[in-house]
């Protein structure tokens, strides 16, 4: 769901400061590790879920603008970047859990 909430954002975001975006991606991945690190066996489904929404919305702000410009994206092509990348991690993700 995080990945999808960044796509109401991420390419405008990329366009105007890419290192921005990689920061902010960088540090709420951070924070949703540190606090998941934290959780116990009382979890409820409120924390798996926005632990993973928070974990999903930090991948697509930092790693969409590291594989645009990885690649060589222009910047009028940053939007079809945002969608194959998140594409390509939702596919893996729901592949990793049909296991």
């Amino acid at each position: 769901m995080g990945n999808w909430a960044a796509f109401l954002f991420i390419v405008q975001l990329t366009r105007i400061a890419p290192r921005f975006a990689i920061i902010c991606g960088m540090g709420i991945q951070a924070a949703a590790g540190f606090w998941m690190a934290q959780w116990n066996i009382n979890l409820t489904d409120s924390d798996v879920f926005w632990g993973n929404f928070l974990l999903g919305l930090g991948q697509s702000m930092a790693f969409t603008p590291i594989l645009g410009s990885l690649i060589g994206v222009g910047a009028l092509s940053v939007g079809a970047a945002a969608a194959v990348t998140t594409s390509m991690t939702l596919a893996e993700t729901s592949k990793a859990g049909s296991e």
